[in-house]
């Protein structure tokens, strides 16, 4: 069980290796959104929209999550919404580093509704080289090194 247990976790994490991979070469001529908005009534009776974005571009790849008040005059009803979208890519942006981004604004007068922002974005050979490390060391350990063989005595 435990050999079938770590051939299945290999073979998943080479899966997405693979698919890593796929999406660092595609981010350099498209950019991918995948995103969902689901509003939702808090129990105090406001409207709350929570939006979250996952998009790859220029080799990198970023999540957003966003949750903002509704304007008062506004009448949606709850519900959920899922996007995907692509465009090419105009320019090449060329951020390949880690970043990390929070933004928070209370019930401050200036702003009646709440808005709450999260993002980060990282390259996307790090999950590629994550995902490699188990299949690697794998291969490493079952392919004898060549020319130089076992002697069995």
């Amino acid at each position: 069980m435990r050999r079938f247990t770590f051939n299945a976790g290999t073979l998943l994490s080479l899966l997405l290796c693979v698919g890593s991979i796929g999406a660092l070469v595609r981010s350099h001529c498209r950019i991918d959104y995948v995103g969902h908005t689901h509003i939702h009534r808090r129990p105090d009776g406001k409207l709350v929209c929570t939006d979250w974005t996952w998009m790859t571009q220029g080799g990198g790849a970023s999540f957003t999550w966003h949750e903002s008040g509704m304007l008062a005059g506004l009448e949606l009803e709850p519900g959920a919404d899922w996007r995907w979208d692509t465009d090419p890519v105009v320019h090449h942006d060329q951020w390949c580093g880690f970043g990390y981004q929070r933004l928070s604004q209370g019930n401050a007068p200036s702003t009646p509704d709440p808005l709450n922002t999260l993002a980060f974005w990282f390259p996307l050979w790090v999950p590629a080289a994550v995902f490699g490390a188990l299949p690697a060391v794998r291969l490493y350990r079952r392919v004898p090194a060549l020319g130089m063989r076992r002697c069995t005595r």
